[in-house]
């Protein structure tokens, strides 16, 4: 229902955000509690500060489309 592909029959289309927070699958959430709460902070990225020997250089198009292929072991399980 949330995902629905029309949006007019999305949950939250008729009723708003109070309709997805009614719906079943939300109960027993402190919708007050939620708002006041502050999100924790986030961790600071890794700072790369050296190429690592056993990378494989990637050429990439100024798109952001990944140009050559890498070489990737997948183990299936």
């Amino acid at each position: 229902m949330l995902l629905n592909r029309d949006p007019s029959s999305r949950l939250g289309s008729k009723g708003g955000a109070n309709e997805i927070k009614q719906h079943a699958f939300f109960r027993g959430i402190n919708w007050p509690l939620i708002r006041g709460t502050e999100p924790p902070p986030l961790d600071a990225p890794l700072r790369i500060t050296e190429k690592d020997p056993n990378a494989k250089d990637i050429k990439w198009e100024d798109d952001g489309v990944l140009v050559n292929s890498m070489d990737i072991d997948i183990d299936l399980f």
